[in-house]
This record gives structure tokens, sequence and C-alpha cells, in this order.
């Protein structure tokens, strides 16, 4: 009996192929090294990587080199979630303002569950919104303690030196206090505070953050009390 030959790759065994490569190849994913890794000819390398990028599985810094998206496990989101709730619903009731959960996403933050008011409705509980870490105040607090992430997301946005450096010394009193507060750039006239819920060996580090219209939270307030609850999610996500 002959042997039977080995299948031909499909489209789908070749996009994982680059995207294995994409992940190998770390910080030196352009797309040169990246054909050269694979093996595949250049046109279908680009139409791979096109592909992948159109789905979200990578995406291109301003200096042209791919990354991975990053996300993490969908189990120990919902269990995040399910842990953080109870304790959102007292910083709601504390404030009266929207509290949210929040973690990274390559260079985004996705805020896993926000509890706001709306006019006639009782407590609305929204899911997944994404917005640019850099802009937002539990982006730039989970940045400041991920490297990596963060130099992805200012290549991605193409900051200026000074802004780097704002962002950076930002970071330096973040790891301090493990809190932020300040006026988001993705949201005139609100004033908000983030802080953090440290990563575990099962969860991904989270942000819990609270903010409102300038002039009707008061910041010290806001601060103890979002820094409270993100000590309560933490020790619920890690009981004795």
């Amino acid at each position: 009996m002959a042997p039977s030959s080995r299948p031909s790759p499909t489209a789908v065994d070749k996009a994982l192929h680059v995207l294995r490569c994409v992940r190998e190849l770390e910080e030196d994913a352009t797309f040169t090294l990246i054909a050269r890794r694979s093996g595949l000819a250049k046109a279908t390398a680009h139409r791979m990587l096109a592909a992948l990028e159109r789905h979200g599985e990578v995406w291109r810094d301003p200096h042209d080199r791919y990354h991975v998206t990053r996300g993490a496990d969908d189990e120990a989101r919902a269990t995040l979630v399910l842990t953080a709730v109870p304790h959102l619903l007292r910083l709601h009731s504390a404030v009266r303002q929207p509290s949210s959960l929040a973690v990274l996403d390559a260079a985004d933050v996705v805020y896993l569950t926000t509890l706001c008011d709306e006019p006639g409705l009782a407590l609305v509980r929204r899911t997944a919104r994404r917005a640019s870490a850099h802009r937002t105040m539990a982006g730039r607090l989970l940045l400041a303690f991920d490297d990596k992430a963060a130099r992805h997301a200012y290549d991605r946005a193409g900051l200026s030196e000074a802004d780097r450096r704002a962002l950076r010394h930002e970071a330096v009193l973040a790891r301090r206090e493990h809190v932020l507060i300040g006026r988001p750039s993705d949201a005139e006239g609100v004033f908000a505070a983030a802080a953090l819920v440290p990563a575990t060996a099962h969860f991904p580090s989270a942000a819990v953050v609270a903010g409102g219209p300038e002039g009707r939270v008061a910041p010290e307030p806001l601060r103890r009390v979002v820094l409270g609850t993100a000590l309560a999610v933490r020790r619920a996500l890690s009981p004795p």
C-alpha cells in the first residue's frame, strides 16, 4: 500500500503558523522576519498578516512591527467580574457615579463591567467597552505596571517624547501609590480615580475606576473609596 501523502496546509494552517511566528519573534516581528521565519512566500505571508490584523489577532505599531493581541482568559475574566461586582455596587452607592472594572488588552483597556445610572432606569450594567489605554485613568494605571505594554501603547499612538516623559513620571507615582487620580484625556470635564487590583496566579491585573463631572466629586474621598474597593476585590480573589 502506498504511503498516504501529507495534506497540503490550508489557509487557516498558514495563518496560525504566521501567528506563532509573530509571537516567537516578540519585539522583532517585522514583516521581513515574519516571512523568513514562516518559510512562506512573501505574498502569502502578507495575506495571512492582513487577515490576522483584520480579525484583531495582531496589531501593527508605527514602526511596522507586528504584535499579538493579548487577551486575558475568558473564564478568568468572568470570575474576576463576578468577584468584583458586589464591591463595585458598594462603590457606586458611595460615589453615585459610574464605577468600572478594567483590564489591559495589548495597547487598549477593556472595561469588563461598568455600573451606572441612566435617567428613568434602574442601575445599568454595561460590558466590554474598549479605549486606548494611555487616554484613560484605568489604562494609564495598568500601563505603569507593564513596561512592554506601555511601549506598545505609546508607539501605536505616536506620542511625542514630551508626552512619554509625562506619562513615565506619572507611572512612577502610580507604582508607589497603586492609585491614580486626575482627568482622563478621552473625556472632557471628567475627574476620575483608578486603583490597582494586582495580578495573581489565576487572574490578570485589573483596575477599579470611578469618576464623574468635575465639581461633583471630591478628589480625596474618591481616591480613598476607590482604593478601598480595589483592596476589597484583591482580598476576595486571594482568600486566606
